[in-house]
């Protein structure tokens, strides 16, 4: 190539070309075949189906692009088409790969899944692609539950503890261990498990209107959870993060309840619980009481005590600091600080 060849490049095109995309939309335009594929899918099974492969740890590594999959097929699909196993790795290698998903893998750095430690006991819960997803939860439970007593403050936490049963009771039937870490490579294809696995897979994400009652106390307490189908076409121009798969990633239908998000869980307790306290008057006292709980937690990390240190407003975050000398002229900074929830509608957890 000649130096007249190399300056008729387009640059900006080239690099446009090779941004990965940022809604579900964009896939359709990266890969203009997708979007006549995924809408002759049957959306339920297909949910299913990737709902099971996204609590199968041999993939963990490519949890960004079923996560991506999930949301494809939630908004678009409308057809009866279901997929099998050649079909299915084609999809997520091939048409996915066109797409540049792939490249928004990363190597694996967390567990696969992790307790949510509460006062009622642990649950656990897959961590997908938020990171510190268990404890972040945990903490945020805490927080809520020191809000005054009140029938709304009752009703919301027995709807989280009613996912996080689920949830739990999930992991328990796929036989998956607490804190494992699971495997894959990022960027690369992948190898699917045999069909009669994902078979198998798929039926793990599924509970029965009997097995949900003997679970949960009322399966009514679900309900902030289930997306409306009628509106999930929506999915297709929300950021991940604040889509409504994120905060609802439970599919209702006349045989029972699909978990179609697995990875969702911890998303859609945090969203709940952000949104009863905004709603009712209590983001600020949200705010303060989180605030000690990561206060609490840097006191056993050994980085000071600010458990009872004042909070000093800073626009709509909440802030307590200390120094203190560590040694002959050494000094160390701790900084604790959290976020307004004024914004959690608009931005939630894409930002």
């Amino acid at each position: 190539m000649d130096a007249d060849d190399i300056s008729e490049i387009d640059i900006e095109a080239l690099l446009k070309a090779m941004q990965p995309p940022t809604l579900p939309r964009e896939l359709h335009e990266k890969a203009p075949s997708l979007k006549a594929f995924v809408s002759g899918l049957d959306r339920i099974h297909s949910l299913s189906v990737l709902g099971g492969l996204q609590i199968f740890p041999d993939l963990q590594a490519n949890t960004i692009r079923m996560d991506w999959a999930m949301r494809l097929v939630a908004a678009n699909a409308s057809g009866s088409k279901k997929l099998k196993r050649n079909e299915w790795q084609s999809f997520l290698n091939k048409q996915l790969g066109e797409s540049g998903v792939n490249r928004l893998e990363d190597p694996i750095e967390d567990f696969f899944v992790a307790p949510v430690i509460t006062s009622q006991g642990e649950f656990c819960i897959i961590l997908s692609c938020w990171e510190n997803a268990s404890f972040h939860t945990e903490q945020l439970i805490e927080a809520f539950s020191q809000l005054p007593n009140s029938t709304t403050k009752d009703e919301v936490v027995t709807q989280v503890f009613a996912l996080l049963t689920l949830s739990d009771a999930m992991i328990k039937r796929a036989g998956i261990a607490r804190r494992i870490s699971g495997s894959g490579e990022p960027f690369k294809d992948l190898e699917l498990p045999s069909q009669r696995r994902i078979d198998q897979l798929s039926q793990f994400v599924w509970f029965s209107w009997s097995e949900i009652e003997q679970l949960v106390i009322d399966p009514l307490f679900l309900r902030p959870f289930i997306l409306p189908i009628e509106n999930a076409s929506a999915i297709a121009d929300q950021p991940i993060g604040n889509s409504l798969i994120d905060f609802k990633p439970l599919i209702i239908s006349d045989d029972g309840i699909l978990i179609a998000a697995p990875g969702a869980i911890s998303t859609a307790i945090r969203g709940l619980l952000i949104h009863a306290a905004t709603t009712n008057g209590m983001g600020r006292a949200l705010q303060r009481h989180l605030n000690t709980q990561n206060a609490k937690a840097a006191k056993f990390a050994g980085l000071g005590d600010l458990v009872g240190a004042p909070d000093m407003p800073i626009g709509e975050q909440l802030v307590r600091q200390s120094v203190r000398e560590i040694s002959a002229g050494r000094y160390v900074h701790v900084l604790l600080a959290v976020d307004g929830f004024g914004r959690h509608a608009a931005r939630s957890h894409s930002a």
